[in-house]
Protein backbone atom coordinates (compact mmCIF):
# COMPACT_ATOMS: atom_id res chain seq x y z
CA UNK A 1 0.00 0.00 0.00
CA UNK A 2 1.13 3.44 -0.65
CA UNK A 3 0.98 6.11 2.29
CA UNK A 4 1.62 9.65 2.27
CA UNK A 5 4.63 10.67 3.75
CA UNK A 6 5.26 11.12 7.39
CA UNK A 7 1.89 8.71 8.02
CA UNK A 8 1.98 7.04 11.01
CA UNK A 9 1.27 3.17 11.75
CA UNK A 10 0.56 1.36 14.90
CA UNK A 11 2.15 -1.96 15.52
CA UNK A 12 1.71 -5.24 16.98
CA UNK A 13 3.63 -4.72 19.94
CA UNK A 14 2.55 -0.52 20.18
CA UNK A 15 5.43 0.77 18.77
CA UNK A 16 5.05 3.17 16.15
CA UNK A 17 6.42 3.16 12.40
CA UNK A 18 6.74 6.16 9.97
CA UNK A 19 6.19 5.14 6.31
CA UNK A 20 7.97 7.18 3.72
CA UNK A 21 5.80 7.69 0.20
CA UNK A 22 7.92 8.21 -2.55
CA UNK A 23 6.21 10.33 -5.40
CA UNK A 24 5.96 8.55 -8.78
CA UNK A 25 8.76 8.83 -11.49
CA UNK A 26 6.25 8.64 -14.56
CA UNK A 27 2.78 10.87 -15.34
CA UNK A 28 0.34 10.17 -13.61
CA UNK A 29 -3.95 11.17 -13.61
CA UNK A 30 -4.99 14.63 -12.21
CA UNK A 31 -8.02 15.03 -10.29
CA UNK A 32 -10.09 16.03 -13.20
CA UNK A 33 -11.19 12.77 -14.99
CA UNK A 34 -14.46 13.15 -13.98
CA UNK A 35 -16.91 16.68 -14.93
CA UNK A 36 -17.92 18.30 -12.06
CA UNK A 37 -21.82 16.78 -12.73
CA UNK A 38 -20.44 13.21 -12.47
CA UNK A 39 -21.91 12.72 -15.74
CA UNK A 40 -18.64 12.03 -17.86
CA UNK A 41 -15.18 10.33 -16.96
CA UNK A 42 -12.27 9.95 -19.06
CA UNK A 43 -9.25 7.77 -19.73
CA UNK A 44 -6.39 7.22 -22.02
CA UNK A 45 -6.12 3.45 -22.71
CA UNK A 46 -2.65 2.23 -24.48
CA UNK A 47 -2.16 0.60 -27.35
CA UNK A 48 1.88 -0.45 -27.60
CA UNK A 49 4.86 0.56 -25.51
CA UNK A 50 3.98 4.27 -26.20
CA UNK A 51 0.71 4.82 -28.32
CA UNK A 52 -2.70 5.79 -26.96
CA UNK A 53 -5.91 7.01 -27.33
CA UNK A 54 -8.51 9.23 -24.92
CA UNK A 55 -11.82 7.84 -24.84
CA UNK A 56 -14.67 9.68 -22.73
CA UNK A 57 -18.00 7.73 -21.06
CA UNK A 58 -21.15 8.91 -20.48
CA UNK A 59 -22.30 7.26 -17.08
CA UNK A 60 -26.12 7.51 -17.39
CA UNK A 61 -26.21 5.87 -21.10
CA UNK A 62 -22.64 3.69 -20.49
CA UNK A 63 -22.01 4.98 -24.33
CA UNK A 64 -18.11 4.96 -24.51
CA UNK A 65 -16.44 7.14 -27.11
CA UNK A 66 -13.06 6.71 -28.36
CA UNK A 67 -12.16 10.92 -29.06
CA UNK A 68 -8.66 10.25 -30.69
CA UNK A 69 -7.43 7.56 -33.07
CA UNK A 70 -3.45 9.43 -33.50
CA UNK A 71 -1.96 6.86 -30.86
CA UNK A 72 0.26 9.39 -30.06
CA UNK A 73 1.72 9.46 -26.39
CA UNK A 74 -0.82 10.80 -24.15
CA UNK A 75 -1.10 10.98 -20.47
CA UNK A 76 -3.58 12.95 -17.55
CA UNK A 77 -6.83 13.55 -18.92
CA UNK A 78 -8.54 16.35 -17.53
CA UNK A 79 -12.09 16.71 -18.05
CA UNK A 80 -13.59 20.61 -17.80
CA UNK A 81 -16.28 21.30 -14.94
CA UNK A 82 -19.04 21.35 -17.99
CA UNK A 83 -17.55 17.77 -19.50
CA UNK A 84 -17.45 19.94 -22.85
CA UNK A 85 -13.56 19.82 -23.39
CA UNK A 86 -10.97 16.98 -22.82
CA UNK A 87 -7.72 18.26 -22.10
CA UNK A 88 -4.88 15.48 -22.07
CA UNK A 89 -0.54 16.24 -21.91
CA UNK A 90 1.23 14.85 -25.42
CA UNK A 91 4.40 14.28 -26.63
CA UNK A 92 7.40 13.00 -28.60
CA UNK A 93 9.11 10.54 -26.09
CA UNK A 94 12.55 9.22 -26.83
CA UNK A 95 13.08 5.30 -25.41
CA UNK A 96 16.34 5.20 -24.06
CA UNK A 97 16.72 8.53 -21.88
CA UNK A 98 13.20 9.28 -21.36
CA UNK A 99 13.93 12.62 -23.13
CA UNK A 100 10.35 14.37 -23.52
CA UNK A 101 10.57 16.46 -27.04
CA UNK A 102 7.43 18.46 -28.50
CA UNK A 103 5.72 19.07 -25.60
CA UNK A 104 1.99 19.91 -25.59
CA UNK A 105 -1.21 20.17 -23.80
CA UNK A 106 -3.70 19.24 -25.95
CA UNK A 107 -7.80 20.61 -25.88
CA UNK A 108 -10.65 18.46 -27.44
CA UNK A 109 -13.77 20.18 -27.84
CA UNK A 110 -15.62 16.86 -27.30
CA UNK A 111 -18.64 18.66 -29.53
CA UNK A 112 -17.07 19.26 -32.50
CA UNK A 113 -13.94 17.32 -32.27
CA UNK A 114 -11.68 19.99 -33.23
CA UNK A 115 -8.61 20.15 -31.09
CA UNK A 116 -5.95 23.04 -29.82
CA UNK A 117 -2.58 22.05 -28.93
CA UNK A 118 -0.95 24.60 -26.17
CA UNK A 119 3.03 24.75 -25.61
CA UNK A 120 4.30 23.58 -22.38
CA UNK A 121 7.31 26.37 -21.26
CA UNK A 122 11.07 25.14 -21.30
CA UNK A 123 12.37 22.25 -23.07
CA UNK A 124 13.29 19.82 -19.83
CA UNK A 125 11.38 18.47 -17.10
CA UNK A 126 8.55 16.20 -17.16
CA UNK A 127 4.98 17.47 -17.52
CA UNK A 128 2.72 16.15 -15.09
CA UNK A 129 -0.54 15.98 -13.13
CA UNK A 130 -2.74 18.21 -15.33
CA UNK A 131 -6.39 19.80 -13.76
CA UNK A 132 -8.95 22.34 -14.63
CA UNK A 133 -9.47 25.45 -12.48
CA UNK A 134 -13.26 25.78 -10.93
CA UNK A 135 -14.12 27.84 -13.65
CA UNK A 136 -12.74 25.94 -16.64
CA UNK A 137 -10.72 29.05 -17.81
CA UNK A 138 -7.63 27.58 -17.03
CA UNK A 139 -5.59 24.44 -16.93
CA UNK A 140 -2.94 23.60 -14.10
CA UNK A 141 -0.42 21.60 -14.35
CA UNK A 142 2.76 20.47 -12.90
CA UNK A 143 6.76 20.95 -14.40
CA UNK A 144 8.87 18.47 -12.75
CA UNK A 145 12.57 18.73 -13.11
CA UNK A 146 14.13 20.75 -15.94
CA UNK A 147 15.53 24.08 -15.42
CA UNK A 148 12.00 26.27 -14.83
CA UNK A 149 10.36 23.10 -13.02
CA UNK A 150 7.40 24.03 -10.97
CA UNK A 151 3.30 24.89 -10.94
CA UNK A 152 1.71 26.16 -14.11
CA UNK A 153 -1.16 27.63 -14.66
CA UNK A 154 -2.51 28.58 -18.61
CA UNK A 155 -5.26 30.18 -20.10
CA UNK A 156 -7.67 27.94 -22.16
CA UNK A 157 -9.50 29.52 -24.79
CA UNK A 158 -13.71 29.05 -24.82
CA UNK A 159 -15.46 26.42 -26.51
CA UNK A 160 -17.06 27.05 -29.29
CA UNK A 161 -20.97 27.80 -29.33
CA UNK A 162 -23.04 24.69 -28.38
CA UNK A 163 -24.43 22.67 -25.77
CA UNK A 164 -22.28 21.63 -24.06
CA UNK A 165 -23.82 17.98 -23.13
CA UNK A 166 -24.01 17.44 -26.78
CA UNK A 167 -22.50 13.81 -27.80
CA UNK A 168 -18.42 13.34 -28.11
CA UNK A 169 -17.51 13.28 -31.96
CA UNK A 170 -15.18 10.22 -32.42
CA UNK A 171 -12.88 10.89 -35.53
CA UNK A 172 -13.11 7.99 -38.38
CA UNK A 173 -9.98 5.54 -38.00
CA UNK A 174 -8.01 5.78 -41.08
CA UNK A 175 -5.19 2.98 -41.00
CA UNK A 176 -3.05 4.26 -43.62
CA UNK A 177 -2.77 7.62 -42.32
CA UNK A 178 -2.12 6.46 -39.10
CA UNK A 179 0.63 3.96 -40.54
CA UNK A 180 2.69 6.72 -42.25
CA UNK A 181 2.66 8.76 -39.15
CA UNK A 182 4.05 6.12 -37.05
CA UNK A 183 7.03 5.30 -39.77
CA UNK A 184 7.68 9.04 -39.86
CA UNK A 185 7.88 9.50 -35.78
CA UNK A 186 11.66 10.03 -34.38
CA UNK A 187 11.31 7.71 -32.65
CA UNK A 188 14.25 4.67 -33.64
CA UNK A 189 12.37 2.04 -31.77
CA UNK A 190 9.36 2.32 -34.20
CA UNK A 191 11.56 2.87 -37.58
Amino acid sequence: ATHQAGELHGLADGRVRRNEWKRPTGPRYGPDVWDAAGARVAWIEGHGRKEADAYVADVASGAVYRVTVDGETKWSPALDPTGRRLAFLSADMTVYDNTVMRRRVRVLDLATGVAKDLPVPGHDGVPGTLGWTPDGRQLVYELRGGTIGGIYAQTVPPAAGGPADARPVMPELRPKERTVAWLASPDAERV
